[in-house]
């Protein structure tokens, strides 16, 4: 490893706060064969900065600056902990720490250089520097096939859903190359799908295409998955009547959108790859020691019953174990944002009234008594006003975070505002949406927090766990 030269002057980023002073800083570099694998920076914290960093959030990417504002180094935080009472160790890795955190598997058959670094650097939202391609050329003219292995799905003959393929029979010549490679090979989807959906699309490069490919493929598992799930004697179309079957067994089928994709271009149908799209962490869960005193912070969490409001946490927490576990970003969102407001349902979060009982009876009033409002209109306003007491919710997560001292950044607010638009968009159909990463891990930082905060010392416990 190579220590990287001058660090004259640099800034630190994070969670929307800059760190200018008061830290010690080594960027290193590891290189095998002299090509550079992967980036590494160590910070420690020191005393006058620890106050801003115990307000950042980890799961927030780390960037550094040069005094010029070129970016040395960009990525998440790998690891972090309290060396002692001055200083605070935080250890950061380039993308390819999130690269090998996406990616379960990919292998590229017959595969060009080129090919192969554009979609690794894709996948890592790293940028290919053309300036260093060496001549290197791309093996194909625009045109992918690609093939998804479809599990718990049964069909008697092929069927086409708008451009996408299902077959059973294995015996084109893509089939022939995932039969050849990756059949038993550690890609037992491949070998336990008995049915595989196949699209040709247009990119420019393995990775938009795959991206393209599983877009429009897992389209259509939603239409199938519709279509499966009525459960009417009689379906009125605009031409005719339809009277669909209906089996228990398929309603309650665990139809899924495909993992485990193939890719080929159709000019060089010798060159391939395969690519698992779990989102999945090759990391275990260790327990270590600083474990048990993170465990009895949360035994003071009181999860309740039905019986009282605390079991709105109950509700809470398990909204946000969902949104770890779904792999669309989508879901996730809306997952945080159900986890959210369970937990701003809470009597602690309650706002002061704009308006009194006998104040808000008044208004009643006049609107009912109007004598210019149609009964329609009367019965409209009457329930709007049945919220003027019911503030917007980012109204009730800004009151949230300034009672219990939880500092926000002006970047971590704007993210959060953000988040809620989006999610207005989802649920209100206003159109189709892209939701990032960052975040979705920033919606969920903010709602740990809440939790904390609400809970600990409200509830002491005087038990441990061991």
């Amino acid at each position: 490893m190579r220590k990287v030269p001058d660090l004259t002057g640099c800034v630190i980023k994070l969670s929307g706060r800059e760190f200018k002073d008061n830290f010690h800083l080594k960027v290193f570099r590891r290189t095998e064969d002299s090509c550079q694998i992967s980036q590494y920076a160590q910070i420690i914290f020191r005393d006058k900065s620890l106050k801003d960093l115990y307000t950042c959030d980890f799961k927030d990417e780390i960037e550094i600056c040069s005094a010029e504002d070129e970016v040395l180094h960009k990525g998440p935080v790998k690891e972090a902990r309290k060396l002692d009472e001055d200083n605070f160790l935080v250890l950061s890795q380039d993308d390819s720490l999130r690269l090998k955190f996406l990616m379960t598997a990919a292998s590229f058959i017959n595969m060009t250089p080129y090919d192969i670094t554009l979609f690794i650097t894709n996948m890592s939202n790293m940028k290919l520097d053309y300036g260093l391609q060496g001549g290197l050329q791309q093996s194909h003219n625009g045109k992918f096939e690609v093939v998804a292995a479809i599990q718990n799905f049964q069909i008697d003959k092929p069927i086409s859903i708008n451009g996408v393929r299902y077959y059973i029979v294995f015996n084109n010549f893509s089939d022939r190359l995932i039969n050849k490679y990756f059949l038993k090979k550690d890609y037992y989807e491949w070998d336990k799908a008995k049915v595989r959906a196949s699209i040709v699309v247009y990119a420019p490069d393995y990775y938009k295409a795959i991206k393209e490919g599983i877009r429009r493929i897992s389209e259509t598992i939603d239409l199938i998955s519709l279509a499966n799930d009525i459960s009417f004697p009689k379906v009125q179309m605009i031409e005719k009547d339809l009277f669909p079957s209906f089996a228990f067994q398929s309603v309650h089928s665990d139809l899924k959108t495909p993992v485990a994709f193939f890719c080929s271009p159709t000019l060089n149908h010798e060159s391939c790859m395969i690519y698992n799209a779990y989102v999945s962490s090759i990391f275990p869960l260790s327990i270590k020691e600083e474990f048990f005193e993170k465990a009895e912070l949360l035994q003071t969490i009181e999860l309740g019953t039905k019986k009282n409001e605390n079991y709105k946490i109950k509700e809470t927490l398990h909204w946000l174990y969902r949104s770890k576990n779904d792999l669309n970003s989508i879901d996730k969102l809306l997952d945080l944002w159900t986890a959210l407001e369970f937990l701003l349902c809470l009597p602690e979060f309650e706002v002061n009234k704009a308006f009194s009982s006998d104040e808000e009876q008044a208004l009643y009033e006049i609107v009912k008594n109007s004598p210019s409002l149609s009964d329609q209109q009367k019965e409209i306003a009457c329930n709007k006003l049945k919220m003027v007491n019911n503030p917007p919710i980012m109204a009730k997560l800004r009151q949230a975070l300034d009672n219990f001292g939880i500092r926000l950044s002006d970047y971590e607010w704007n993210l959060i505002k953000e988040s809620r638009q989006l999610r207005n968009k989802v649920i209100h159909g206003s159109g189709t949406v892209e939701i990032s990463e960052s975040l979705n891990l920033k919606l969920r930082s903010v709602i740990q927090k809440i939790i904390i905060k609400t809970n600990i010392g409200n509830n002491p416990s005087n038990g441990t766990i061991s």
